[in-house]
């Protein structure tokens, strides 16, 4: 059951991971390994990211979270994270996480 729940969670993340990289507003470092899906506004400075962030948070439907990293030599740098965990997620999950995530961003 674990391994069937966690399969799922992959594969709802694999499918935001593939909506997310189709929209040019969208940058993402890395494709997930497991059900985490890292991702920003594209050229937007770490503000407009942390307002995507509340935005899609205030939506009540769908919660990210955020961290900052360093890459190479840049400077830090907001990263957004949509994490699928639940065994009771569903495509219908995954479709809304997607719709709240674009349209948060066309508000921003």
């Amino acid at each position: 059951a674990f391994i069937n729940a966690l399969d799922n969670c992959r594969r709802l993340a694999l499918q935001l991971d593939e909506a997310l990289r189709q929209d040019p507003r969208f940058e993402l470092p890395w494709q997930p390994a497991l059900s985490t899906v890292t991702f920003r506004l594209r050229d937007r400075p770490n503000e407009v990211n942390q307002r995507l962030e509340s935005a899609i948070n205030e939506s009540g439907a769908v919660f990210v979270s955020s961290t900052s990293l360093r890459r190479g030599g840049e400077p830090e740098t907001t990263w957004l994270r949509a994490c699928f965990m639940s065994h009771r997620t569903t495509d219908a999950t995954g479709r809304q996480a997607i719709d709240v995530i674009a349209a948060a961003a066309a508000e921003i």
